[in-house]
């Protein structure tokens, strides 16, 4: 297989016959063996391995943790052949399996942005699930064709002990579930209408039913097809009744309306039933009886034998034959790209009414044009932190050494073990080993030249190299890594870049890390400047003090980072510091404007500061949404040029929005404000006085500004201006409107109702609040939702696991920033003075208070708290005589 994948690149010049796939779902609902399986039918692994090799997951924090990390491609082949007819027409199905776990999230969005459909698969007991919900708005965002894949049925069967009328009960309220969701997800796009084909219908063959673990699945076309044959029916008649509540008639072999049991039950649930049941009972005889009649062959010495029920399914209503045909029939070839995805590609500005420009180029897909158009969706490591064999690295140098030895501009040596390889879909021409192309981007000022080191096809766990990637086809390519920062969009020519694919995870958790030996200091910070320019997620700072701090979107991906940082380093030692959150400090919608004077012989102004309302926050949220998706904020105030988010805010015009330029603080004016008091504002809003830390929401308001030498004055001016901001913010002390905000997560948790307890003493005991609980249908598990503060997070998912014997894994998804409702300067009443006295009211918990003084004393601020209580109850010293 590996040895034809050069000559089939090579040869693959027809994009009808390419179909680009992304496989997405809720994490451990069955991604990675569903593409165990699709290989397997291709030879690269036996079919008894599939689903426990797991042949996607190549690192081994993957294998290790049992979840994808990495979105991963691979390229197979379906022959399907002509009836009454030996000739067979091959296509070629490029596969990407991308992460489940909400962490990863940015991984999906570059496996969407190459593919033209995605496969959604859910688990068929556990139903639509939190980061199910998350994946399918970014394939609607990104309009993928979508095909449904309802898994682990067999569950159903060997756990729940459902017969065949529950289990089609169960299956239609999935497909009700996903439906319900999916609806008003199109709904919402303005262009977009609901047609038939938007929706998860079994008749029209877009949903698939199996189980991945044993290797079968089936549609309702498939199944109509093979029925009719037994039957002398019309495959087009049988499908449109035999998902609905029609049923058979013997006797009379007329199908009618309704009936006692369906013809589901009794065609497609029925001989599945009978398999896993004469399977489970150990009836050899019932075995060969049922097996027989469905034409499946199995050897005597197959009987007795563990894998038995994968082998009978797999032989019976094998995956990859029905998965392969329904994905020809429901996601576009390469070149039939809709205008409407060719539009939100390019942008509307490049595409043009009639589809020119760039949009001719993308509709045409053709290999054989000059103007070469492909987009990088991600950097990745291939080499060390891979176990590739022995013979494949050999190739990959001696390819590299051989074809692009005289090229430097990839910063690693064509020696090295360690290789950055961009991610990428051909959308126009061919692209060609040494083909000098130009890279841009949105976080680059302009177009960079650069030169393809190497091409290659990209096979999982392994890598392939080619000559040539002809239009519609994706791989991976070397020699630009120095040219790509997250993402980019590469062209013969120097044009536009497209849209950057939408940010559904945010990096919320901050660690500080170091060498463990001084010395390795460059070598840390070079690799996190590589580690920025790969993870789409992740960002990296490296502060004024010399300090290195990796910005994180949850734990496990955390995790990953630091573990690619020392698997880069050779496994040196590199110290992190303990996760930190990053709040925010506002003020409380009920809070009333505060006044700041400030007079001086030289200088004098006026400002008042207090909440901005909800609208006009949500306003520059969504402005600061848009800048963080282009990865380059572009700073707004009077006189740069850039587009104002917010014109005027209470009838008086905005004159600079913080902190830094793109936050939801906004500086309004009466009078003409000169640049340092600008910089004092943007200063300020940053490091608010509670605790340093950014400010959400807050409205300043120059009254009235005068000044004799403003250019003698500028210094003076941003530090007198930001201390006039900090010192009315903290005069609402006194009014006990000051707040702290911290980010949310969405906790998403499916567990048994033996453990439901369990759940709910972890979530409580974490501050979480329990938004929704409902019981799983036809099952006895509970689905529960809650709200759940990131400063809590930390050792949640172990301690849930712990306390629940393992029953329970949860899913955390970022939901931005909500206020904590509690003042940190509260002060005792004379009730609570009365009641607890002045030190054990200190001592009764206040979060936010918490919460400011752990950040406070992180930075090294002071801290006003009482560290001896009792000085006399401290002695320990023994007098001696």
């Amino acid at each position: 297989m590996l040895k034809q994948v050069p000559v089939r690149f090579g040869q693959q010049k027809k994009p009808d016959d390419i179909r680009n796939i992304c496989i997405i779902a809720h994490v451990d609902h069955g991604k990675s063996t569903l593409t165990d399986s699709l290989i397997s039918a291709n030879g690269l692994m036996s079919a008894g391995m599939a689903g426990e090799l797991r042949y996607m997951d190549n690192r081994p924090d993957e294998q290790d943790r049992g979840i994808t990390m990495k979105s991963s491609g691979i390229s197979l082949f379906y022959h399907k052949r002509t009836p009454g007819s030996d000739d067979a027409q091959t296509f070629m199905f490029n596969v990407v399996d991308s992460p489940g776990h909400v962490d990863f999230s940015s991984e999906v969005s570059a496996a969407i942005r190459v593919a033209d459909g995605a496969l959604v698969v859910v688990d068929a007991v556990e139903g639509l699930c939190v980061q199910t919900e998350a994946v399918l708005r970014q394939a609607v965002n990104e309009k993928l064709a979508l095909t449904l894949f309802i898994n682990k049925i067999d569950r159903l069967i060997t756990e729940l002990d459902m017969g065949p009328d529950e289990i089609q009960l169960q299956l239609r309220k999935v497909v009700q579930s996903v439906n319900a969701y999916l609806v008003p997800l199109i709904r919402a796009h303005p262009d977009d209408t609901v047609e038939a084909n938007d929706v998860f219908d079994p008749e029209k063959g877009n949903v698939l039913f199996g189980s991945a673990i044993h290797g079968w699945a089936f549609s309702i076309p498939s199944m109509a097809e093979m029925w009719a044959r037994r039957m002398g029916f019309s495959a087009a008649v049988l499908q449109k009744v035999l998902w609905g509540d029609y049923s058979f008639n013997k006797q009379k072999k007329v199908v009618k309306k309704p009936g006692a049991k369906t013809l589901f039950e009794t065609l497609v649930l029925g001989p599945i039933f009978e398999i896993y049941d004469s399977i489970k009972s150990g009836d050899t005889d019932q075995i060969i009886k049922i097996t027989t009649r469905l034409g499946v062959k199995v050897g005597s010495k197959e009987f007795g034998s563990a894998g038995l029920t994968k082998r009978v399914m797999s032989r019976f209503l094998p995956l990859a034959m029905t998965v392969f045909p329904t994905l020809l029939e429901t996601v576009p070839a390469a070149n039939q790209l809709s205008p409407d995805r060719i539009e939100h590609l390019l942008g509307s500005e490049n595409v043009g009414p009639d589809v020119t420009g760039l949009g001719h180029h993308f509709a045409r897909c053709d290999p054989e044009d000059p103007t070469v158009v492909a987009y990088a969706a991600k950097l990745f490591v291939h080499g060390r932190d891979i176990d590739l064999g022995e013979s494949v690295l050999d190739r990959i140098r001696k390819f590299e050494l051989r074809e692009s030895a005289d090229y430097a501009g990839d910063k690693a040596s064509a020696d090295s073990s360690e290789r950055h390889m961009a991610f990428v879909r051909v959308f126009s021409g061919t692209l060609r080993v040494g083909q000098t192309l130009f890279s841009t981007g949105h976080h680059l000022p302009e177009p960079t030249e650069v030169r393809v080191g190497g091409l290659f096809a990209m096979m999982g766990k392994d890598v392939v190299p080619v000559q040539a990637v002809p239009a519609g086809l994706v791989c991976g390519v070397t020699g630009i890594s120095h040219a790509v920062f997250k993402a980019a969009t590469l062209a013969s020519s120097p044009v536009a870049p497209l849209t950057p694919p939408p940010v559904m995870s945010f990096p919320v958790i901050r660690v500080a890390i170091e060498p463990a030996q001084a010395g390795d200091a460059a070598e840390v910070k070079d690799v996190l400047e590589k580690l920025q320019r790969a993870d789409p997620t992740v960002q990296v700072k490296f502060e004024p003090s010399g300090e290195m701090v990796i910005v994180a979107s949850g734990e496990v991906h955390l995790g990953q980072c630091l573990d690619d940082v020392r698997r880069a380093m050779g496994m040196k030692a590199v110290l992190a510091s303990d996760p930190i959150v990053q709040f925010r400090e506002s003020l409380a919608a009920e809070a009333t404007y505060q006044e700041a004077v400030l007079e001086h012989e030289a200088v004098s102004f006026r400002i008042q500061l207090g909440p901005l309302d909800s609208a006009a926050i949500q306003t520059l949220e969504k402005f600061k949404a848009r800048c963080d998706a282009l990865d380059a904020p572009s700073v707004f105030h009077a006189g740069t040029g850039t587009t104002n988010p917010l014109p005027d805010y209470q009838g008086k015009p905005v004159i600079a929005v913080g902190p830094q330029g793109c936050g939801t603080c906004v500086l309004t004016s009466d009078v003409p404000a000169p640049a340092g008091l600008v910089k004092g504002f943007l200063a300020a809003t940053y490091q608010g006085p509670v605790c340093q830390e950014s400010m959400h929401g807050v409205h300043v308001h120059l009254a009235s500004f005068s000044c004799d030498d403003e250019e003698a004055m500028t210094g003076a001016l941003v530090g007198a201006f930001g201390q006039a901001i900090r010192r009315a913010f903290m005069d609402h002390r006194d009014q006990g409107t000051i707040r702290l905000m911290e980010p949310i997560y969405e906790c998403g948790v499916v567990t048994s109702q033996t453990h439901l307890g369990g759940v709910h003493t972890v979530l409580a005991k974490r501050r979480a609040v329990v938004e929704f609980e409902d019981m799983l249908p036809g099952t006895m598990d509970f689905t529960v939702r809650a709200a759940l503060p990131v400063a809590e997070s930390f050792g949640f998912t172990t301690e849930l696991r712990t306390r629940t014997s393992g029953a329970a894994m949860p899913q955390l998804m970022y939901r931005g920033y909500k206020v904590l409702d509690e003042d940190p300067y509260k002060k005792a009443t004379e009730d609570e003075l009365e009641e607890w006295g002045e030190e054990g009211f200190e001592g009764l918990v206040n979060t936010a208070r918490r919460y400011v003084n752990s950040t406070r004393r992180r930075k090294g601020l002071f801290v006003e708290e009482v560290l001896v209580e009792d000085a006399t109850k401290q002695r320990t010293i023994a007098r001696k005589k």
